[in-house]
C-alpha cells in the first residue's frame, strides 16, 4: 500500500470507519442447499408459476431468500456463509 493509501485509510479509520474481514463463504448448488434446511427441519416445497417458487410456512420464498435463512441457522451455529454455485453447463 502506498502513502496515499495509507493516510486514506488512517482518515477513514479515524473518521470512525470500521474495517471487517469478509468472512469465506461455502459454495453450495440449490440441491445442496435444500439439503441443508431439511436437516434443520425446514421443508421448502418447489411450485413453479412465482418469482418466490419455494413455498414454507405459508409464506413464498426465492431462492435467495432461502439461502437468507439457510445463512442464519449457519450464523447461529458460527460455521461460515454459503454462497450460491452455478456449475457451467457442459
Amino acid at each position: 500500500m502506498g502513502p496515499e493509501d495509507a493516510l486514506r485509510v488512517a482518515n477513514y479509520l479515524k473518521g470512525g470507519g470500521r474495517i471487517v474481514k469478509v468472512k469465506a463463504t461455502v459454495p453450495v448448488t440449490e440441491e445442496e442447499l435444500l439439503d441443508y434446511l431439511s436437516t434443520r427441519g425446514t421443508h421448502p416445497k418447489y411450485q413453479r408459476g412465482d418469482a418466490k417458487p419455494y413455498l414454507y410456512n405459508d409464506a413464498r420464498f426465492s431462492l435467495e431468500g432461502l439461502m437468507r435463512l439457510a445463512n442464519h441457522y449457519r450464523e447461529a451455529e458460527q460455521l461460515p456463509p454459503f454462497a450460491l454455485r452455478v456449475d457451467a453447463l457442459s
